[in-house]
């Protein structure tokens, strides 16, 4: 799992060095990637996006991670979930 802000950082760091005009368009996360055509990427390693994408395992599910910080809560309120 990774965060937006998480996610967009890592693409900006990644891409500033190629492909600089790239950071801050709109795109989409398709699903994770076998390991060894992700880092074949990151090394410049030329793929056919059909050949890459036979190795793309799509979601299933998308979740919103919601948390409430820990702290005491008085006795009648409890924990508000």
């Amino acid at each position: 799992m990774a965060h937006q802000d998480e996610l967009e950082a890592e693409l900006a760091h990644s891409f500033g060095r190629i492909a600089p005009e790239i950071i801050g368009n709109e795109y989409v996360v398709l699903g994770t990637i076998d390991k060894k055509v992700w880092r074949a990427g990151l090394e410049g390693r030329d793929r056919d996006f059909a050949e890459i994408l036979e190795h793309v395992a799509d979601f299933e599910k998308e979740y919103d991670l919601v948390y409430e910080p820990g702290r005491w809560y008085p006795a009648d309120e409890g924990s508000r979930k």
